[in-house]
């Protein structure tokens, strides 16, 4: 019986990016551990990643806090005119 499970590309990538020996960074938020978010990968392989992993921006959003984290990014926009 032939398997008909196929890998999505997202995945084929990221193990190709890891079998390469490179690494996605943590997420940017103090006392997260979790790999950043990977928005696409570019035609040539690479990624383009974001700066917080998935369950932190999903959280700061969303005005919820997680224990333990502390969110880098403001609530606000500093670019006053």
């Amino acid at each position: 019986m032939e398997n008909n499970t196929k890998m999505s590309l997202n995945k084929t990538n990221l193990n190709k990016w890891v079998e390469q020996g490179k690494t996605i960074p943590i997420c940017i938020n103090e006392g997260c551990e979790n790999n950043v978010a990977i928005r696409h990968w570019s035609a040539q392989g690479d990624p383009s990643l974001k700066t917080e992993c998935s369950r932190c921006a999903d959280a700061r959003k969303r005005n919820k806090n997680i224990d333990g984290i502390t969110f880098h990014k403001k609530k606000y926009c500093e670019n006053n005119l």
